[in-house]
């Protein structure tokens, strides 16, 4: 299947279909390994819309073992809301050269606020 037709069948999977099911979930799972990050990223927006208790270890290995940083991926630890991304987003934060890129800045601090927010819902201690 070709780069254009896995993008969007995932694309659509996630963004517009809600239902939630073990062959979707396999489905976005199947497309975890692809080379393409957009793809890739587009899977774990799919499994995070669907609170899979697997995403923050997904989005933790995606990151882990890209040398970029997808809006996608920033996009899924938002709707994750998991306060074992925060390090790495802080990280992302400090390390990343936002200044000319407004809308990924805008993501990665709405994501670090919603993780904050799910760890000081459940009485953790957030730095």
């Amino acid at each position: 299947m070709n780069h254009d037709v896995r993008n969007w069948a995932t694309f659509g999977l996630g963004s517009q279909i809600k239902d939630d099911t073990p062959e979707i979930r396999e489905a976005f799972r199947a497309n975890l390994g692809d080379p393409d990050h957009e793809i890739r990223g587009e899977a774990i927006v799919g499994l995070a819309e669907r609170k899979d208790p697997e995403v923050a270890d997904i989005l933790i290995r995606e990151w882990e073992s890209s040398e970029t940083v997808s809006l996608l991926s920033i996009d899924a630890a938002g709707i994750a809301a998991d306060a074992r991304l925060i390090e790495h987003l802080e990280r992302f934060r400090a390390d990343l050269s936002l200044e000319e890129d407004a809308s990924f800045k805008s993501a990665l601090d709405d994501a670090i606020r919603a993780c904050r927010g799910k760890a000081e819902q459940a009485g953790g201690h957030v730095r």
